[in-house]
């Protein structure tokens, strides 16, 4: 009877090894390509995000560049019509020459007030990536200890002179943010050029 059971065992045992040997191979190799596939799958995410991340960053950077160009486009028109103003004077009631004056004053008024952060915004940018050195920087700082210069007021021949000097500040902005802007482009995406 021993060796009948010692047979029946060795029966089983080879029965269970025929049926679970290929599951453990197929259940180890299973295992091995889920792994790879979840290491490819995270790779492709971290790769996608960075790509969203740099893409939010380019983004950040023309929005500012189009601010920029917004407020020297705004202070040109502004100039245009003061000047116009300036043509008509004689024309209109003192009232509404002083209505007017004040609306253009007060616009002045308010990049007069904004300015400065955004001079020390891109001087701190250029700060934070080296270009400490370079001419631009040197203009921006100039500019930044020039502000002083602007004085609110609203009497026409100085706010004339204050949209020049703002209009000048603008454009040396919308130049340097530019610059910057292709920088990160550099940084973030690399060269693209494939020869």
């Amino acid at each position: 009877m021993e060796v009948e059971i010692a047979r029946l065992i060795a029966d089983v045992l080879t029965e269970a090894t025929k049926i679970l040997g290929p599951a453990a191979i197929a259940s180890f190799a299973t295992y091995k390509v889920t792994s790879i596939q979840s290491k490819l799958k995270i790779e492709e995410l971290k790769r996608a995000n960075s790509f969203k991340a740099k893409e939010h960053l380019l983004h950040y950077y023309e929005n500012q560049q189009d601010r920029l160009n917004d407020a020297q486009k705004e202070l040109q028109e502004s100039l245009t019509s003061l000047l116009g103003f300036s043509t008509g004077y004689s024309s209109g009631s003192d009232k509404e020459v002083d209505d007017v004056t004040k609306t253009f004053s007060g616009l002045i008024n308010t990049h007069i007030r904004l300015v400065p952060i955004s001079l020390r915004s891109i001087i701190k940018e250029y700060e934070s990536l080296g270009l400490n050195t370079t001419d631009e920087y040197t203009y921006l700082k100039g500019y930044l200890e020039r502000i002083d210069e602007l004085v609110q007021s609203d009497v026409r021949e100085q706010m004339a002179t204050n949209i020049h000097f703002l209009t000048e500040i603008y454009a040396l902005l919308s130049t340097c943010n530019h610059s910057l802007l292709e920088r990160k482009i550099l940084e973030l995406f690399g060269d693209t050029d494939n020869s």
